[in-house]
């Protein structure tokens, strides 16, 4: 906890409380200078054991992006096939490609290609574009 400078358990109610927070904190900081700000989740890892912290990050995140009413694109289910996690899947070309990286958590050029699509229309209404798009 930053006021108190008390240590807070990961995934306890004060940390989501905390973390939220920071990323009001953040959104507000955009907005004073009004810059455009659009979060983004994590995604779904590999290892099993990083699926409920990562979840709970992504539960944070989106509950500060809807107080400072900020759009909040959740990419958690876009990279699995079949409800599991895939190194490969679906590219913005329509096409079965690579889109993880070795370490489970990233991405591969394809893959951060398709997470651009998926923020794309946010960025479009924020900066009020009729149309981007990803060139496939």
């Amino acid at each position: 906890n930053r006021s108190s400078g008390a240590r807070v358990s990961f995934g306890a109610p004060q940390w989501h409380t905390e973390y939220k927070s920071r990323v009001i904190e953040i959104t507000q900081s955009f907005q004073k200078r009004s810059i455009p700000i659009i979060w983004v989740g994590v995604p779904y890892p590999r290892k099993a054991a990083w699926r409920k912290p990562y979840s709970l990050i992504n539960d944070a995140i989106k509950a500060g992006a809807a107080s400072g009413g900020v759009p909040f694109v959740s990419i958690w289910d876009d990279f699995l096939k079949d409800g599991q996690y895939s190194t490969y899947g679906e590219g913005v070309d329509g096409r079965q490609t690579l889109l993880r990286a070795d370490d489970g958590v990233h991405f591969s050029m394809a893959g951060y290609i398709k997470v651009a699509s998926l923020v794309l229309p946010h960025l479009g209404k924020s900066l009020k574009i009729k149309s981007l798009e990803c060139e496939k």
